[in-house]
C-alpha cells in the first residue's frame, strides 16, 4: 500500500456554534488515515523518515510520553517503509500506553524506561539508540520537515479566517511555528493567537518556535496549562479531539468565547485513538 494514500492533505474546516457564536474548526485530526493515528504530525513525520531513509538510515527510535500518540505516528510510517523502530516510554506501574501497544502490533520494538521524567527518559533512550546504531526521531516532530508540513497545510486556510482569533493546544510549539510561518507571508493578516500549553514549559515552547520564526513579531499569548498533563479533559466536543491536548484548548475556548474577536478558528491538531 502507498503511504501517501494514508495521509490527508487540505483537511476540512468545519463550522460549529457555541452560544450563537460560530467557531471554525480545522480538522487536522483527519490528517492520518488508519492505521495512521488522527494527528497533523503524520505529514512531517513521513517527510522526515523518507528523507533519512534516502540517506541510508534503516533503524530509528522515538520517545513516547504516557499520554502521547506520537509513537504510533512514527510506527505506522516505519511499518510501511519497512524500517526498524525502537520506542522508549516510561514504564510506570507496568502500564503500556495505548499508542505504544498499537505500535508494537506494527512491529515496533519496546524499550522500557523506569524514570518518569521526560528529559531523563529521552537521555536514556538516546544512549541506547546510539548503541543500536539507530537514529533518534525528535519529540513532536520538532524539525524542519515537521514545521514546513504544518506551514504548507496552513497555507490552504483562507486569509479571512486568520483575521480574528486562533485557538489551539501547544505541546512542543511545532504546529504553532508552522502556522506563524504561513501567517508571516500574508498581507494585512495579524490574528490574536491563544495557545493553551500542555506538557512543556512556556520557555521551552518559545525557544522551539524561535528556531523557526521570530515569535515576537506576532500577537501570540501562551497560557499556562489549565490542568495537569496526564489528566484527560472530559469536556464535550462535537468532533474527535484529543483529551490530553486539544480538548483542553477547546474547554478554554468555551469558557472564554465571548472575549475573542471573530472569526474564531480552532486548530484541532489530533484526536483520540479508537
Amino acid at each position: 500500500m502507498d503511504v501517501e494514500s494514508l495521509i490527508c492533505y487540505n483537511t476540512p474546516i468545519e463550522m460549529y456554534n457555541i452560544n450563537n457564536i460560530d467557531i471554525y474548526v480545522k480538522r487536522e485530526d483527519l490528517a492520518g488515515i488508519p492505521p495512521f493515528p488522527p494527528s497533523a504530525k503524520v505529514r512531517g513525520a513521513y517527510n522526515l523518515i523518507r528523507n533519512l531513509s534516502d540517506q541510508g538510515v534503516e533503524s530509528f527510535g522515538a520517545y513516547n510520553t504516557r499520554v502521547s500518540i506520537q509513537s504510533l505516528t512514527y510506527a505506522s510510517i516505519c511499518y510501511f517503509l519497512k524500517k526498524k523502530l525502537i520506542i522508549g516510554f516510561p514504564y510506570i506501574k507496568k502500564e503500556v500506553p495505548l499508542s505504544v501497544q498499537k505500535s508494537e502490533t506494527l512491529g515496533s520494538y519496546l524499550y522500557h524506561i523506569s524514570n518518569p521524567r521526560m528529559s531523563i527518559g529521552i537521555a536514556h533512550l538516546k544512549k541506547y539508540l546510539k548503541e543500536q546504531n539507530s537514529y533518534y526521531l525528535p519529540l513532536g516532530v520538532n524539525c524542519n520537515e515537521g514545521v514546513s508540513a504544518i506551514k504548507k497545510e496552513a497555507d490552504t486556510v483562507p486569509d479571512d479566517l486568520f483575521k480574528g482569533t486562533v485557538v489551539l493546544s501547544v505541546g512542543s510549539g511545532v504546529t504553532l511555528a508552522g502556522i506563524l510561518q504561513s501567517i508571516s507571508q500574508r498581507l494585512f493578516v495579524q490574528p490574536r493567537i491563544i495557545g493553551i500549553t500542555v506538557g512543556m514549559s512556556i520557555k521551552k515552547i518559545q525557544n522551539t518556535i524561535n528556531k523557526y520564526i521570530n515569535l515576537n513579531t506576532f500577537n501570540v499569548e501562551l497560557k499556562e496549562p489549565i490542568m495537569p498533563y496526564t489528566t484527560p479533559c472530559e469536556v464535550e466536543v462535537p468532533f474527535n479531539c484529543n483529551k490530553h491536548y486539544d480538548a483542553k484548548a477547546w474547554k478554554y475556548l468555551n469558557d472564554n468565547i465571548e472575549l475573542f474577536k471573530q472569526p474564531i478558528l480552532f486548530w484541532n491538531i489530533g484526536g483520540n485513538l479508537g
